[in-house]
């Protein structure tokens, strides 16, 4: 009987999500790892981005558009982008066994590329994967939050 309850508490444990409350460790790393991400934008670190990034990440942008990871590296490293500050106002993850689901508001200032003004508040989704003990981004979308007029 031991054995059967351990065995079925094993098989349900991936469907159970693990939050910041009850495992702070992988939650909390995800977070971090959002908020490392925004300073590597301003300050265009393309190794660090490099190895956030899977090598079959999927972007989808606040205007429909489809980036992989290099075009998403181009961008954030190109000369043609300037940013000023980039900060994770809120981030909440949600980790289920290796895959974690990464939702908050992010704030780009001081933001153009080629020039077009992009600052402002966006919303935002990750998916990060966990493998050889690191989490890496498989698919993200951001949505532009309107501003109050």
């Amino acid at each position: 009987m031991h054995a059967l309850l351990v065995s079925l508490l094993v098989t349900l444990a991936p469907a159970t999500p693990i939050t910041a409350a009850n495992a702070p460790s992988a939650a909390d790393a995800v977070c971090q790892l959002e908020r490392d991400a925004a300073h590597a934008f301003v300050a265009k670190d393309a190794a660090f981005l490099e190895g956030l990034f899977a090598d079959d990440f999927e972007h989808i942008n606040f205007r429909g558009g489809v980036a992989n990871k290099h075009d998403e590296i181009a961008f954030f490293t190109s000369p043609e982008l300037r940013m000023q500050s980039a900060t994770i106002d809120s981030c909440t993850a949600r980790v289920y066994d290796r895959v974690a689901v990464a939702t908050g508001v992010t704030t780009w200032t001081g933001v153009i590329a080629r020039g077009t003004d992009l600052s402002g508040a966006y919303r935002y989704t990750r998916v990060y994967h966990e493998q050889h003990g690191r989490w890496q981004i498989v698919a993200s979308h951001f949505s532009k939050i309107p501003s109050a007029s």
